[in-house]
């Protein structure tokens, strides 16, 4: 059998085929990003540090992220959101769970630019909570709803 080359050759060119059509396969069919369009909503998924008390919470949809994070503003505590894109406006909803959430608050754009957002924190929420976000960058709006365990008392502001 390993004295013909036939053999041989389809045994060394048999992987490279294999591994090559795996790629051709992904780039034909594979979903490809889009940019997102004015007017449509978008929803934003939280990464792994929301889930523990980090003092932040990364939250993305394709290359737009967002960071809300714990803070200190003139003294008081603050909840600050960063994007890397400008935003137009900013507002969150929190509370100890779904039924029991406060209206929307309006955040206040720190500087110029769009990019850093601040709102007082009122109160403490425990690790049971909820907090509904919503943004509108462009002419496009992204929405999350998470769990308020980043924000527990044991967490540490960066």
């Amino acid at each position: 059998m390993w004295k013909n080359k036939h053999v041989v050759v389809a045994l060394l060119v048999a992987p490279v085929l294999a591994i090559l059509s795996w790629f051709a396969v992904d780039k034909l069919v594979a979903e490809q990003p889009h940019a997102a369009k004015p007017g449509a909503v978008y929803t934003l998924a939280a990464r792994s540090n929301c889930r523990y008390p980090s003092g932040r919470c990364d939250l993305h949809n394709a290359d737009f992220q967002l960071t809300l994070a714990r803070g200190q503003r003139d003294g008081i505590e603050t909840l600050e959101l960063e994007s890397r894109h400008a935003l137009r406006s900013a507002v969150l909803a929190i509370g100890a769970s779904v039924d029991s959430l406060s209206g929307p608050l309006a955040m206040e754009p720190v500087g110029d630019g769009g990019v850093l957002w601040s709102l007082p924190a009122e109160g403490s929420v425990g690790e049971g909570g909820v907090l509904r976000l919503a943004v509108v960058a462009g002419q496009s709006s992204y929405f999350a709803e998470l769990s308020t365990a980043f924000l527990s008392e044991s967490s540490t502001a960066d």
